[in-house]
């Protein structure tokens, strides 16, 4: 059982739908925790120094379910995003991209070679239009910026052959 002083923040089902992922702030840190199907609980990464400081945001599991991704933001503005990749079985982190970001939904892709979101400028009063962004997760490169006319959102992938 979860204790009481815990709080679930953005839960997000395996694609196996054999456990969540979602964020947790205790009296002294910030973690990223699993809930299995079976009841047991895993904490995966731990972050005294992140209390008070910054947040994680859009939990989104790999397809292969071996592998998270997230943003993680300095609430204090000090600090740029953080795009955050979690192997779940070794519980290493590496940082994917990194900028003046806002923390939009993240898209696998069926194969789980890109990531797709919509970015735009966290810059106060900033007059850049929104943009479709893909990312290759293998390559850590942005490889497409489209910018929209309308605010949109992403929902899925669609096979083209």
């Amino acid at each position: 059982m979860i204790p009481w002083w815990k709080t679930g923040l953005y839960p997000t089902w395996s694609h196996s739908a054999e456990q969540v992922a979602f964020g947790s702030v205790t009296k002294m840190d910030f973690r990223i925790v699993t809930l299995s199907a079976d009841g047991a609980v895993v904490s995966l990464t731990e972050w005294p120094e992140c209390l008070g400081v910054c947040n994680i945001l859009r939990l989104s599991w790999s397809p292969t379910d071996t592998s998270l991704t997230y943003w993680q933001v300095d609430i204090t503005s000090r600090y740029p995003s953080k795009l955050l990749l979690l192997d779940v079985i070794t519980g290493e982190q590496s940082i994917l991209l990194e900028g003046d970001y806002s923390a939009n939904r993240l898209h696998w892709s069926p194969d789980a070679e890109y990531l797709a979101f919509i970015s735009h400028s966290n810059e106060a009063f900033s007059q850049e239009p929104e943009a479709i962004t893909i990312f290759d997760v293998n390559n850590r490169e942005i490889i497409l910026t489209h910018k929209l006319v309308y605010s949109s959102r992403i929902v899925g992938w669609i096979s083209t052959y």
